[in-house]
Parts: C-alpha cells; sequence; structure tokens
C-alpha cells in the first residue's frame, strides 16, 4: 500500500527541437559573422538608408526525407509584430518593423534571396534574418544579419549567447510555482533573445548615426530660368497693370 502511494517524478529529457541554422544560410558567405554582439560590415558610411521600414524573418532548418534540410519560416506574426514594434518603437528613424510571414511567400521556397524579395516587394528599406539555435539547455544562441534590401548587401552581423548553468525546466506546473523574476533570470531563451534586441538596437543607432542623407536631384524640367512671378487672375496683358500689381501696398 505505502510503496503504491509513492509519487514518481516525471523525467525532463531535453531534445534539439531542429538542426542549427549556419551563418552561411543566413548570409550566403561566410563574411558575416561575429561571436558575440554584432558588428558593422560596412566600412563607408551609407547613403539614404534611413529612415526605414524593417522587415524580420526567423528562419528555422528542417529535416526532409532522406539526410536532405530545407530552410523554412519560423515566425509567428501575432507575437514578433509586437515584440520588435516594441523594440524599435522610440526610433523615429524606423518607420514600422513587421515580419515576413509563409503566405506572403507566395509559395516560393525559403532562402535569404527569397525572403530579400518579398521584402523589396513589402517596400521595406532593412530586413533581419535571424535564426535560433539550443542544443543543450543550458545554452541558447540568436544569429542574425542585417540586410539593406535595395542592395541586398549585408550592413551587420549579430549574434546572442546566453548560458545559466541552472536552467528552469519547461513545466508549466513548475513555472507557475516560481516568480516570474526567477523564471526570467534563469531560462536562457528569454536571456538571449532580450540580449538580440539591444544589440540590434544599438547597432541600428550605430548606422543610423554614421548614414548620409540621399542625394535630392531636381525632376527635370521643374528648374525655373527666369524670375519666378506670382499668378495674376484674371490675367493682366499690360505690362503697365503688371508694374503697377507688383508695386502696390
Amino acid at each position: 500500500m505505502l510503496a503504491a502511494g509513492c509519487d514518481k517524478k516525471d523525467e525532463y529529457t531535453f531534445v534539439p527541437t531542429h538542426p542549427v541554422v549556419t551563418w552561411d544560410e543566413l548570409s550566403r558567405s561566410g563574411a558575416a559573422e561575429v561571436e558575440d554582439g554584432y558588428r558593422v560590415l560596412v566600412n563607408a558610411p551609407t547613403q539614404g538608408v534611413f529612415p526605414a521600414s524593417v522587415a524580420v524573418a526567423r528562419l528555422a532548418a528542417r529535416r526532409t526525407n532522406g539526410a536532405g534540410r530545407s530552410l523554412a519560416l519560423d515566425t509567428k506574426p501575432e507575437v514578433d509584430f509586437l515584440a520588435w514594434n516594441s523594440c524599435f518603437d522610440d526610433f523615429r528613424f524606423v518607420s514600422e518593423v513587421f515580419p515576413v510571414n509563409t503566405m506572403a511567400m507566395n509559395g516560393q521556397a525559403i532562402s535569404v534571396a527569397t525572403v530579400l524579395s518579398n521584402a523589396r516587394a513589402m517596400r521595406a528599406g532593412l530586413l533581419m534574418t535571424y535564426a535560433e539555435e539550443q542544443l543543450v539547455p543550458e545554452r541558447y544562441e540568436i544569429r542574425g544579419v542585417l540586410y539593406q534590401v535595395g542592395t541586398q548587401a549585408p550592413l551587420a552581423a549579430l549574434h546572442a549567447v546566453a548560458f545559466i548553468q541552472q536552467p528552469v525546466e519547461p513545466d508549466e506546473h513548475h513555472r507557475s510555482r516560481e516568480s516570474i523574476e526567477h523564471v526570467e533570470q534563469n531560462d536562457p531563451r528569454i536571456t538571449a533573445r532580450r540580449t538580440f534586441e539591444r544589440y540590434a538596437r544599438e547597432c541600428l543607432l550605430a548606422l543610423a548615426a554614421n548614414d548620409q542623407p540621399a542625394e535630392r536631384v531636381a525632376p527635370e524640367g521643374w528648374i525655373p530660368d527666369r524670375p519666378m512671378e506670382p499668378i495674376l487672375w484674371p490675367p493682366v496683358d499690360d505690362w503697365r497693370q503688371r508694374y503697377e500689381y507688383r508695386n502696390q501696398d
């Protein structure tokens, strides 16, 4: 009777949810890479990048039949829209932030090139592609590459790493017994996402501070070749009347 009444605790086994998205897949080259923090990839000041709207696309790798793999959009628009707009809501040079979703891809295979094309169709000035990784419970990483949509050139690489020695278990009953502050401080996922958002803010501030205004070219035919006079109505043909009109009080 006593043995039958013993409480048996379920053992927690961690299993990675998906393969790792590499730097090469995020940037199409190994040049866009950083250890921890952010790194601006352009040497010269940008021109006319800001103000800009920002598209964000969270990518994930999926196993296909056999040993193959493919990229997929792991974006949750109803969550990511609020999170990223809250991240940049005090930046006057960021007009809006919107996530790229699967429906907007029109059945295209997911890659950085196709996501860039979609961001251009949505009139975004910048695109943030990023991926999250958790191979062990204690460590969570987020890699990202910021693109200028018009030129398709990478502007910066971002990398946030969170390591918690004793992470909380992803169990709702366990979380309900702990304080919110304890869970947030001991969840590597939350820590990594907050760090990544801080790097993104610092990166955009650095790029905006170094951005030069775009050159303004007057449309052909709009440059006057004589002094402009106010339009008179009804029209006055006599030059004397024009002179009197211009000199009247």
